[in-house]
């Protein structure tokens, strides 16, 4: 699990009249998630090694990096081989 101080739990608003969701509003930080933060699986495999699945998601937020997670599906592949 990563924890990155500057983005805080998304807070997710909806406005409602009559039993009826009009509008839903996401306050949220959309930035570049810092490099820092990436995992680097190749450090350590043994993550990889006990790992039967993974699942990326972020929800169309943007968090996740495609460096990493092409980085973690190659290794993935590896380890399968």
């Amino acid at each position: 699990m990563l924890d990155d101080v500057s983005r805080p739990t998304t807070l997710k608003q909806r406005f409602r009249a009559s039993g009826k969701t009009l509008l839903r509003v996401s306050h949220l930080r959309q930035h570049t998630i810092n490099r820092e933060l990436v995992p680097n699986y190749r450090k350590d495999k043994r993550v990889l090694d006990d790992t039967d699945l993974m699942i990326f998601s972020d929800f169309n937020y943007g968090c996740l990096l495609k460096l990493s997670w092409d980085s973690v599906t190659a290794e993935c592949r590896v380890a399968e081989s």
